[in-house]
C-alpha cells in the first residue's frame, strides 16, 4: 500500500471514524482503523460491532493494499502535522508516514483480522435535508432513556410512512415527537439505538447542509452523506404505543414568548430548594409568573392566554421536577428549538402538559406528571385552585 493525500482530508476522515474505536481488551483489532487503498482513493473504516463508520479520503494511490493501525494514535498524530501533503506506505507490518519535515513509523495489525461490516442493499431509500434531520434529532435525543437495560426506549423510534417520517423518543417521564416530510416507497418501523443517534449527531454537527440518504432493512439502518457511511444494527422488538397517552383536548392553553419566559424561570429557579427544584408557573390576567421555592417571582407579559375553567380564577402550575429532568428540561434544550413563541396545553383529567411551537405543529414535547389540589390555608393570599405538575410520573405503557 502506497499513497499520497493532503493533511486536511486525512485529518477530517480520521476525526469522523476514530471516535467509536474505543479501548477493547477482548478484541484489540477494534481499537484500530482500517486503511484500504484502491484506485478510487483511501477508505477509512472503524467499528465497535454495533456501529460501523466508513469515510472516503481523496488521494493519489500508487499501490493498492489494506492495513490497520491504532485509530486514536493515528488521529492524534495526523492532527498535529502541518497542512501539507502526507505520504503513507506499508512495509513489513509497519505504516510509514512521511510529511515535509517528519517521518513516523506505526506498528499495526493485519487487515484480514478486521471485522467485516455488513452491506445494505440500497433498495429502500429515503432522502432528507441534512439540517432538517439534524434539528429533528437534536429536539428528540434528550428525551430518550439513558437506561441501557431498556433497549426499546434507550433509542429513537423511526416510523417511515408514505409521505412522512415520524421520529419519537421517551424515557417514560417525557415524550417528544417530530415529523418530517419525505417520499418513501416502503412503510417501516425501526428502533435505532441512542448510541447510534448520538454518534450520528456528532458527525452531522461538522457537516455543511446537503442531502442525506437513509437505507434500511429488517436488521440494519445506514446513513449516507458526503463520502461517509454510518451503519448500525436496529433494536429488535416493538416500540411502546405512545399515541394512547397523547391528550386530544385541553382546558388550559397559553401562548408566550420564549425569550422572556426562559430567563424568568432561570431566575426563579435560583430560589428553589436544592434537590427539589420547585418552580411554579402561575397564569392569570394575561401574565405568567414563575415562582421559586421561597416565593420569589418575576412577571412576564404574554401575547395571549386562554384559561377555560369554571371559576375563572388564577391557575397555578407547580413544576416539582424529577431529579433526572428538573426544571432545566423545561427551559433548556427543548425551548431552544421552539422558535419565538411557545404554546402550553394542560388538562385536569390527564396527567400531562404539552409544549408546542406556535409556528409549527410538526413537533411537540410532553411532560408526564401527577397533580393534586393544594390547600394554601396558611397563605395570606386568597385561596384558589392549585394545579400541580410533577415531573417524575411514568408513562404506563
Amino acid at each position: 500500500m502506497k499513497l499520497t493525500c493532503t493533511q486536511e482530508n486525512l485529518n477530517k476522515g480520521l476525526s469522523l471514524v476514530s471516535h467509536i474505536a474505543n479501548k477493547n481488551n477482548n478484541l484489540p483489532i477494534l481499537n484500530n482503523v482500517l486503511l484500504k487503498a484502491d484506485k478510487n482513493g483511501l477508505l477509512l473504516v472503524t467499528t465497535d460491532l454495533e456501529i460501523g463508520i466508513k469515510a472516503f479520503v481523496r488521494g493519489k494511490v500508487d499501490e493498492e493494499g489494506e492495513f490497520t493501525v491504532g485509530a486514536k494514535l493515528l488521529n492524534d498524530f495526523v492532527s498535529l502535522v502541518p497542512k501539507e501533503n502526507i505520504d503513507l506506505e506499508l512495509k513489513e507490518n509497519t505504516l510509514k508516514i512521511k510529511s515535509k519535515n517528519q517521518k513516523t513509523n506505526i506498528k499495526g495489525l493485519e487487515a484480514e483480522d478486521f471485522p467485516l461490516i455488513p452491506e445494505i442493499e440500497k433498495e429502500n431509500e429515503v432522502e432528507l435535508n441534512m439540517n432538517d434531520f439534524k434539528t429533528a434529532l437534536s429536539q428528540l435525543v434528550f428525551s430518550a432513556s439513558l437506561d441501557s437495560s431498556r433497549l426499546e426506549i434507550n433509542a429513537v423510534f423511526f416510523n417511515f410512512l408514505k409521505n412522512e417520517l415520524v421520529l419519537a423518543a421517551t424515557d417514560s417521564y417525557r415524550l417528544a415527537e417530530k415529523k418530517l416530510v419525505i417520499n418513501s416507497g416502503q412503510e417501516k418501523e425501526l428502533i435505532v439505538p441512542l448510541k447510534t443517534i448520538q454518534e450520528l449527531l456528532r458527525i452531522l454537527n461538522d457537516q455543511n447542509n446537503q442531502a442525506l440518504k437513509i437505507y434500511f432493512n429488517e436488521n440494519q439502518i445506514m446513513f449516507v452523506f458526503d463520502g461517509v457511511e454510518l451503519i448500525s444494527r436496529v433494536v429488535s422488538g416493538k416500540y411502546p404505543d405512545y399515541q394512547q397517552i397523547i391528550p386530544k383536548s385541553f382546558n388550559t392553553e397559553a401562548k408566550f414568548a420564549v425569550n422572556q419566559l426562559v430567563p424568568a424561570i432561570k431566575s426563579a429557579a435560583l430560589f428553589c430548594k436544592p434537590g427539589i427544584n420547585d418552580v411554579r408557573l402561575s397564569i392569570a390576567n394575561n401574565q405568567i409568573f414563575p415562582l421559586g421555592h421561597h416565593m420569589f417571582y418575576q412577571s412576564v407579559i404574554i401575547g395571549k392566554s386562554k384559561v377555560a375553567i369554571r371559576d375563572q380564577t388564577q391557575q397555578m402550575f407547580r413544576l416539582v421536577c424529577h431529579q433526572q429532568t428538573g426544571y432545566t428540561a423545561f427551559h433548556g434544550e427543548i425551548l431552544r428549538f421552539l422558535r419565538r413563541y411557545i404554546l402550553i396545553y394542560a388538562i385536569r383529567l390527564f396527567n400531562h402538559i404539552i409544549l408546542r411551537s406556535f409556528h409549527s405543529f410538526d413537533f411537540f414535547h410532553i411532560f408526564l406528571n401527577r397533580h393534586k389540589p393544594v390547600d394554601n390555608a396558611n397563605s395570606a393570599q386568597p385561596r384558589h385552585r392549585d394545579r400541580h405538575i410533577r415531573f417524575g410520573h411514568r408513562i404506563h405503557i
